[in-house]
């Protein structure tokens, strides 16, 4: 009799865990990324101080627009790249054939400062630099350009009444923390 007890009982157990629900052994879990991608545009892509006299400083009327087209916060940097498409100027502190130019990056042009001067190096906006902007901006985020030129105390040479471009440089990098 113990023996058939026993057998009742083992197959009460059974019963009871085949009607138990079972978890799943197994979960899926999906994982996503995005490569970082940097990119900065500037509309307008050019400006005409005009015709302007020896040792006269002149800041641009309208600004230029600078936009975040990167998918991250960036920087941005600014340099000039070519100091004078006619080879006959360089960037300084003015002199003959010498000029100055100085970049801002703000709501308004406002006051030029030391700190805005440009040199043929990139310089990166770090909160105070050109202005205080440029700095950390969001994924399509704008900041005006403007810029201050010094013209030469004196020009010489066979394009000295010539037009002369300055091409400036605007770059981006991840920001900095």
């Amino acid at each position: 009799m113990v023996g058939k007890w026993i057998g009742i009982t083992l197959v009460a157990i059974a019963f009871a865990f085949a009607g138990t629900a079972q978890a799943d052994t197994t979960q899926d879990v999906t994982l996503t990324v995005t490569i970082r991608s940097l990119g900065i545009s500037v509309d307008p892509t050019s400006y005409a101080f005009g015709i302007l006299n020896t040792n006269e400083t002149k800041v641009s009327e309208t600004a230029l627009v600078v936009t975040n087209t990167g998918n991250d916060d960036e920087d941005v940097g600014v340099r000039v790249k070519d100091e004078d498409d006619q080879d006959e100027w360089t960037l300084g502190t003015p002199a003959e054939n010498v000029y100055a130019l100085s970049c801002r990056l703000a709501t308004t042009a406002g006051t030029f400062v030391a700190g805005d001067a440009l040199t043929t190096t990139v310089q990166w906006c770090d909160g105070t630099k050109f202005g205080g902007g440029g700095r950390n901006m969001a994924k399509d985020a704008t900041v005006n350009a403007w810029f201050q030129l010094q013209t030469p105390t004196v020009v010489t040479g066979d394009h000295a009444a010539d037009e002369h471009a300055i091409t400036v440089e605007v770059t981006c990098q991840v920001a900095a923390e």
